[in-house]
């Protein structure tokens, strides 16, 4: 019996806490698990991303902080993807749309967000 697909959001924040909660919300509505990067966030993100843990326990999202001063995209990116490698999460049918939180897109939310592009989502092999 072939598994389905499972499909992992890859997020990176840096003091969004205004949308990181709708943004993981929507992620954890039609992915398996997130995976986050928060990079040096002083704002409430660190307790939204609690909150919303207890919300979805049944969902695995793992975090990490990063204390880069620097905000580097791609190594930002890339640690998102290493972290997702190593959670155990992936499989050979696996999906990862990388977003960052304000690009939360659901059809539900009205052309005032950001639809996904198809570049933003990657197919692990």
């Amino acid at each position: 019996m072939r598994r389905a697909p499972k499909v992992i959001a890859l997020t990176a924040t840096r003091n969004e806490d205004w949308v990181l909660g709708l943004s993981l919300r929507v992620s954890l509505s039609y992915c398996d698990a997130v995976v986050i990067t928060d990079h040096c966030s002083g704002d409430r993100s660190g307790q939204i991303i609690r909150d919303v843990q207890a919300e979805f326990p049944e969902r695995r999202i793992s975090v990490r902080r990063s204390e880069d001063e620097e905000w580097r995209e791609m190594d930002v990116r890339q640690k998102c993807w290493t972290a997702a490698a190593g959670s155990g999460a992936l499989t050979s049918s696996s999906w990862m749309p990388t977003r960052s939180p304000p690009e939360t897109y659901s059809p539900t939310c009205g052309p005032s967000l950001s639809r996904p592009h198809a570049a933003d989502m990657c197919r692990c092999r």
